[in-house]
């Protein structure tokens, strides 16, 4: 876990940094991977905390969900622009990469929820409270540069 964090805060300073240097395949997959075992993590966790009746407790999770989403798109679109950077792509282009492996993990998740694996659940979480840093730095970063560069800003 503490490897991720490393990771994930590591390919936060590379991919921005001036020089850009690119995360190796592993690097990527290990960090993007992560990512998405989160979201889907987060995604279970906010359908049965909303079926258990508490709708906040599970919007804020949907919102984790969708934080670690965002940085596995992240991920895999920093790291092509830092490789490819004539011919950049916007983070919607991994969509259809990413959205199906987190459905995959939101189901194993349930599963393992079903069957009361309390060990593999806490060791879930520990890795994504790990990442969680990394994470809002990565959403805080594709804010910044979504916003408007102007005199005031």
């Amino acid at each position: 876990m503490r490897k991720l964090a490393f990771l994930a805060g590591l390919a936060v300073v590379n991919l921005t940094a001036s020089a850009e240097q690119p995360l190796s395949r592993d690097e990527e997959g290990e960090m993007a991977l992560a990512f998405i075992r989160c979201s889907g993590l987060y995604q279970a966790m906010a359908d049965v905390v909303s079926a258990g009746g508490k709708p906040s407790a599970a919007e804020h999770l949907r919102g984790l969900g969708r934080g670690a989403q965002t940085a596995a798109l992240w991920t895999y679109a920093a790291n092509y622009a830092a490789q490819n950077p004539d011919d950049p792509k916007p983070l919607g282009a991994w969509s259809s990469y990413v959205e199906p492996q987190i459905e995959t993990e939101k189901t194993r998740f349930l599963g393992l929820m079903e069957f009361g694996d309390s060990e593999a659940m806490k060791t879930g979480m520990d890795e994504c409270t790990a990442l969680n840093k990394a994470q809002a730095e990565i959403v805080g970063l594709i804010r910044d540069e979504s916003r408007p560069q102007g005199k005031d800003n």
